[in-house]
């Protein structure tokens, strides 16, 4: 049997114990909240887009596959460009895309390898990142950035 004086610190031990870990489960409880995937959000990183860089006037429509590059550069291109360039020269073909609102972002269910995209809207006129991306460890080359208006998904034969 416990001795009464042994019961009462034990209690205390197991409720101090008990108090720490529901301070802990607090502070991992957000990592729940997962930022789209079209937004690179780092905290405490130095946003890169360009605020005052403006819509060129021309409305264009676009073609373009996805490209699975190794780092956040680019990652957009027309098929054509696909045909005609490798490597690095592909690598400068790259574009960035902008979604204008968010009743036209890129579905979750979108499938790089059985799919492309066709997208309506305008170039940035000076070459740069799109809203919402921010400073990596990596460095990033600025690339065109394209604000899109509309999108469809295509499926490749």
């Amino acid at each position: 049997m416990l001795k009464q004086g042994i019961v009462i610190p034990i209690l205390l031990v197991i409720a101090a114990l008990e108090t720490l870990s529901c301070r802990n489960a607090q502070r991992t409880a957000p990592t729940a909240n997962v930022p789209s995937r079209q937004t690179v959000v780092k905290e405490g990183r130095k946003p890169l887009w360009d605020t005052a860089n403006v819509l060129s006037g021309k409305t264009e429509e676009l073609v373009l596959q996805y490209i699975a590059w190794g780092c956040a550069c680019a990652n957009w291109v027309t098929p054509h460009d696909l045909k005609l360039f490798e490597g690095d020269e592909l690598a400068q073909h790259c574009i960035f895309i902008e979604a204008a609102d968010s009743s036209v972002l890129l579905p979750q269910n979108f499938d790089p390898f059985k799919q492309r995209i066709k997208v309506a809207g305008r170039f940035y006129v000076r070459p740069g990142f799109p809203q919402g991306y921010y400073e990596s460890e990596e460095p990033v080359e600025k690339a065109r950035v394209f604000r899109y208006t509309r999108l469809r998904m295509i499926n490749i034969k």
